[in-house]
């Protein structure tokens, strides 16, 4: 999960970088799935019938089939509690993920259709290092959420680090969009919707246990150290800092980082939706930090989707 934190805000980063010179997998929030909604002293008042008794074939020792009545009962009430918390986690995961979503789309609008905030942001001193500067706080916060377990679970702290976090990735990104021609980010942005729709539903109706996708966290980590070297030596070749080493096609690498984040998104969402043949699972009281995982996710296919299907304004 840092790796994949690092990586998507890295590569906001670069993105505006980019804008301003045209014009982990074991997160600690997972774990095994063991949720048990009963303690030892829990009873139950039951009818007193006769003791029936079976033999057990394991050890050869009766046990009362009222016993074994009783531990099904327990079995069939904590699996639907367990289900039923399972649920409002999911609702307050995409509950939040809608109103950050909504609120950058909001920023990209504003950005695209008042190009007088980019020439100000590019044209005064310190106004250029604003966007820089959101996504280094949105990078902070992230990390900060990551490595403590009292600022993902506390109130109101999280939700404070879940608004500067907001706020700091829609400003980052809507400068990078005012790169583009508005016509092309709402392509993008439907695009992008199109195929996080797909993802998502392919993922929640997965049922086969061989292909449990929480368990991709290592490969895609590897793959994302990889794409963030080869996206700071493209950045350095493209500034002229070292020489052109390896030629790396723009679209090219555009597609490749589409394919690897629409994957992070799939892992992801599995991990916030589980099941019964998922092997790692989000704890149901990181509601707020998985809807920020897959805010990420969005974002960082939203804008490898831009640079593969858009024009810059200074291609016109």
């Amino acid at each position: 999960m840092v790796c994949k934190a690092i990586l998507c805000r890295l590569a906001l980063l670069l993105f505006t970088f980019s804008g301003v010179k045209s014009q982990l997998f074991d997160p600690p929030t997972l774990g095994r799935i063991s949720n048990n909604y009963f303690g030892s002293r829990t009873s139950y008042a039951v009818k007193p019938q006769p003791s029936r008794q079976q033999s057990n074939p394991r050890h050869g020792k009766p046990v009362a089939t009222d016993q074994i009545g009783d531990q099904e009962t327990r079995d069939m009430i904590n699996s639907f509690l367990a289900r039923e918390s399972r649920n409002s986690f999911i609702a307050k995961v995409y509950g939040i993920l809608a109103a950050q979503l909504i609120f950058t789309a909001l920023s990209v609008t504003v950005f695209g259709t008042n190009p007088a905030i980019k020439r100000w942001i590019l044209g005064s001193g310190l106004g250029i290092y604003a966007p820089l500067v959101c996504a280094l706080i949105s990078l902070c916060t992230v990390l900060v959420m990551t490595f403590s377990t009292h600022a993902r679970r506390s109130s109101p702290l999280k939700y404070n680090l879940l608004a500067l976090f907001t706020f700091g990735e829609a400003i980052s990104v809507g400068f990078v969009t005012s790169f583009y021609k508005f016509r092309s980010v709402v392509t993008a942005m439907l695009a992008t919707a199109l195929a996080t729709t797909a993802i998502s539903v392919y993922t929640v109706r997965q049922k086969n246990p061989r292909y449990d996708l929480t368990q991709w966290g290592a490969a895609l980590s590897s793959c994302g150290l990889v794409f963030v070297t080869l996206s700071f030596v493209k950045l350095l070749q493209s500034f002229g800092t070292i020489p052109t080493i390896i030629p790396l096609n723009d679209s090219l690498f555009a597609f490749l980082g589409a394919c690897m984040f629409s994957f992070y998104l799939a892992h992801d969402t599995r991990l916030i939706v589980a099941g019964k043949h998922s092997k790692y699972r989000m704890n149901n009281e990181d509601y707020v930090f998985g809807a920020m995982t897959l805010y990420m996710d969005i974002i960082s296919l939203f804008l490898q989707l831009l640079d593969l299907l858009a024009d810059k304004d200074n291609k016109k």
